[in-house]
């Protein structure tokens, strides 16, 4: 039904379809752009957290009848009521690749242009202001750092509750319903949000708000009363023990929600800073800055929907975690709508206040007016204001400007992730199709779509990601593939070892310290030997009266940009050991200039020196990667070792009087780069 005459302002611009083709432009545009970037970080193996794995894995399991994941090690609707996956997983399988996620996740968020659109045209009228919202939405840096961190089934449910807030404002109350179904499945507490949009709405006194209201808290009850009543119930078995973040708060959902109540003020100070830690404080301060002044601070003048969000800055803000209290990662998903149409809504305040007395909407219809003027010159400013803050801190322009707290992955391939491409492309590939595997994360989405595969940062620390629950030692491996010598905990190795022995894993592929084991490779690689060795060039240095050097040799000492250097060095155990060793790698070119340095665990991080046979020769072989940017020339190749006892590192000390005044710094040969 249309409005009453003189209800609508007049367009700003009189070109009622050609604003639409805009958006749907501008939506394309956006996930052409985010889809590119996904995939270059898929190619680049830049998602180096597990998300996107575990709901790859997911919606592959779904196929099979099965919410588990081997990833996260459970059944995941013990953690998260991520049903919307099922709707996702038909599409899954036409196309049964990790980058499926990533582009339905590009589109769908774009798609979140339309109701902003809608919202806006029927505020302002079709034409600039219009459309200006849309690609406010759509470069608003929150919701790139979404799109751009892993996948995540909340990131479907921006543009749900952007369509749920479209329809219940006009009063449509079945399409709204609909919407907020759909918002509900992307996780349990988009439910705080559906409800408190209900309440808005009887506040705002939207047409048919008292059914939408009631409908909206129905809905937001059934899915709390589902995920809390029966899911978790019913799968989470201590896998993920999420109140753990609220430390500060209690050690139980009920405690933490008690202590909140039984002090509100604490609670409205933790929304704007942590005492006793000014750099989160600085962070939390700086999330109202990210959200807020690419919009041109509008959101403000709407301050009852900003309210909309407040259940979920509470949830991210009593958490002691830092990441949640920054724009980089997956957590303002279900803040960001709240926040664009609270611009929408602000620009509609400030032409009332605009228009005084007047009919605001026909100030807005009239030329030459106040109102008409600012509805051009502020999205235009917004505008500005958005760009500005994509230089200073968004996703693909960023600087860091204002910016404490940066993304944790990369968005572009640096020099070295282009020298390791290859070698990491040809290690995945040799992995046998159906073989269980553990790998870290840069190759978890390459395996997720089987049924056995796990983390090798769980099996590392020795217990779940998010729980004090211990890890168990997978069983019936066929590949590890991770980089090894970078990381050691004694612990870690033992059950390293423990599956290469049980599943007879032999190393097939090396390339620095990413090692690919196989089960009875055709081709084993020589990693460390022991027995009758002798270097080719023969030294002696002990290091704590503990370690020998015996020399090393360099088979072929040329080697191309982004090739590979064989390195042999020789060792013996000469007593007991109670620290672990390493070594620091360098290359210096003849101005004596250092352009490479690498430091890693000598034996692997696997079989580490504390398991040598005491006085046996023992061979290592490290396979450098020489940079691929690096220029033609001869360099230095230069060796220290360091010893770690604890958390403490400290060069070792040579019995070579000339070394140690040196600082330990051993060189090992001249090699030449072709």
């Amino acid at each position: 039904m249309r409005p009453p005459r003189g209800q609508e302002p007049r367009p700003l611009v009189t070109a009622p379809d050609s604003d639409r083709a805009w958006v749907w432009g501008l939506a394309a545009l956006y996930t052409a752009t985010f889809t590119f970037f996904s995939v270059v970080k898929y190619r680049y193996y830049l998602y180096t957290d597990f998300d996107l794995a575990i709901f790859v894995q997911a919606t592959d399991r779904i196929l099979h009848g099965s919410f588990f994941s081997s990833i996260a090690g459970m059944n995941l609707l013990g953690a998260h009521s991520a049903l919307n996956l099922v709707l996702l997983a038909p599409l899954f399988a036409l196309f049964r690749h990790p980058v499926t996620l990533l582009v339905i996740q590009s589109a769908v968020l774009a798609l979140g242009a339309i109701p902003v659109h809608r919202l806006a045209r029927r505020r302002f009228g079709p034409g600039f202001a219009a459309v200006s919202f849309a690609a406010l939405y759509l470069a608003f840096p929150a919701l790139g750092y979404v799109n751009l961190f892993e996948f995540h089934p909340e990131a479907l449910s921006t543009p749900a509750l952007l369509f749920a807030f479209d329809y219940a404002y006009q009063g449509r109350l079945v399409p709204a319903a609909l919407s907020a179904t759909l918002a509900l499945l992307g996780r349990e507490d988009v439910a705080c949000v559906v409800a408190t949009m209900g309440l808005w709405l009887l506040i705002a006194r939207r047409p048919r708000a008292r059914a939408t209201a009631a409908v909206f808290g129905a809905l937001a009850a059934v899915s709390l009363v589902v995920s809390f009543g029966i899911f978790q119930p019913s799968f989470a078995t201590g896998e993920v023990q999420y109140v753990g973040m609220y430390r500060d708060w209690g050690h139980s959902a009920a405690e933490v929600v008690a202590n909140v109540l039984r002090h509100p003020l604490r609670m409205l100070e933790s929304l704007v800073a942590t005492p006793g830690d000014p750099r989160d404080t600085l962070l939390k301060q700086q999330y109202y800055l990210h959200m807020l002044l690419p919009l041109l601070l509008l959101p403000l003048l709407s301050p009852s929907t900003l309210a909309i969000a407040a259940p979920i800055l509470v949830e991210h803000f009593l958490s002691w975690r830092h990441n949640q209290h920054a724009i980089v990662d997956q957590y303002t998903a279900l803040v960001t709508p709240f926040v664009v149409v609270a611009a929408v809504l602000g620009l509609e305040n400030l032409l009332r206040l605009a228009a005084g007395r007047r009919d605001w909407r026909a100030e807005l219809a009239r030329r030459g007016s106040r109102a008409r003027a600012l509805a051009t010159a502020v999205p235009m400013l917004a505008l500005v204001a958005s760009l500005g803050s994509n230089l200073m801190f968004g996703p693909l322009l960023g600087r860091g400007v204002l910016q404490a707290f940066g993304p944790a992955e990369r968005f572009w391939p640096g020099p070295e992730d282009r020298t390791l491409k290859p070698y990491r492309d040809r290690m995945v590939a040799r992995v046998p199709h159906e073989a269980g595997v553990v790998t870290s994360f840069e190759y978890l989405a390459r395996f997720a779509a089987r049924g056995s595969v796990h983390s090798f940062q769980q099996l590392f620390s020795g217990h779940y990601a998010f729980s004090s629950k211990p890890y168990p030692v997978p069983s019936g491996i066929g590949a590890i593939l991770t980089a090894l010598g970078n990381q050691y905990e004694p612990d870690a190795a033992a059950r390293l070892r423990q599956i290469i022995r049980a599943d007879r894993l032999r190393p097939a592929d090396a390339a620095g310290d990413l090692v690919l084991y196989l089960k009875s490779p055709a081709d084993t690689l020589d990693l460390l030997a022991s027995g009758d060795l002798v270097p080719s060039v023969a030294t002696s240095v002990v290091y704590d009266s503990l370690l020998r050097f015996g020399g090393c040799d360099i088979p072929e000492p040329i080697a191309a940009p982004g090739g590979t250097l064989t390195l042999r060095t020789y060792w013996a155990r000469q007593g007991p050991l109670e620290r672990a060793y390493l070594t620091r790698l360098w290359l210096y070119d003849a101005a004596g200039r250092s352009v490479f340095f690498r430091t890693r665990y000598l034996g692997y991080g696997i079989a580490t020196p504390d398991t040598w046979p005491a006085g046996a020769t023992v061979r290592e072989t490290y396979r450098l990667v020489v940079p691929g940017d690096l220029a033609a020339g001869r360099y230095r190749l230069v060796m220290q070792v360091v010893h770690r006892t604890g958390t403490v590192g400290a060069p070792a000390v040579p019995d070579d009087p000339r070394l140690a005044a040196l600082g330990g710094m051993l060189a090992l040969g001249v090699v030449e780069v072709r």
